[in-house]
């Protein structure tokens, strides 16, 4: 499978161009068969439905939030329920400054595994790993990883994808 993303600044990508090629770029994705791609739900309404709408049957969405404020489990919780049908997948990232406000996230992520939601909530900073290392019991649907190998990615709130897979072995997750 592809997960096809095309972030913008605002929403803390990388993409250099305007919204407009933005949105080429992710219908070019679409039109090229991608098995996933990942539209912000703060995304313009108008142009949202267009992409939506050409991902057809064929492509999956995943619907994402990036932000830079983190909010407390209770509005995490509240806005993934919310938003939920925005995408097959809802995948909410949030930066942290501080373990203790990874909490809400993890919290969050609790909150939510019980029910039908297919979830992804990470965190972008201290902490924001932990979402990702107890993703099976937190029932997540799916989890991003790295392959770099950077000691500080701990401090990103990333994980490489072979220490995620040696945490999973020694927690038992592994079925």
């Amino acid at each position: 499978p592809v997960v096809f993303t095309c972030r913008s600044k605002q929403e803390d990508g990388h993409y250099p161009g305007d919204e407009e090629s933005r949105a080429a770029i992710l219908r070019q994705a679409i039109e090229s068969g991608v098995s996933w791609v990942d539209l912000e739900v703060n995304m313009d309404s108008s142009l949202r439905g267009e992409l939506v709408k050409a991902c057809g049957e064929e492509t999956q969405i995943i619907a994402s939030i990036h932000s830079r404020e983190i909010p407390s489990a209770d509005e995490i919780v509240a806005f993934v329920e919310e938003n939920a049908d925005a995408g097959a997948i809802f995948k909410g990232c949030w930066r942290t400054s501080t373990h203790s406000s990874s909490l809400n996230i993890l919290e969050a992520s609790e909150a939510l595994s019980e029910s039908d939601l297919r979830i992804s909530l990470m965190g972008d900073g201290p902490g924001g790993d932990w979402s990702r290392i107890h993703a099976p019991p937190l029932n997540q649907a799916l989890v991003y990883t790295t392959l770099d190998r950077d000691h500080s990615l701990f401090s990103k709130g990333r994980i490489n994808i072979n220490d995620l897979k040696a945490a999973w072995e020694l927690l038992d997750y592994n079925e």
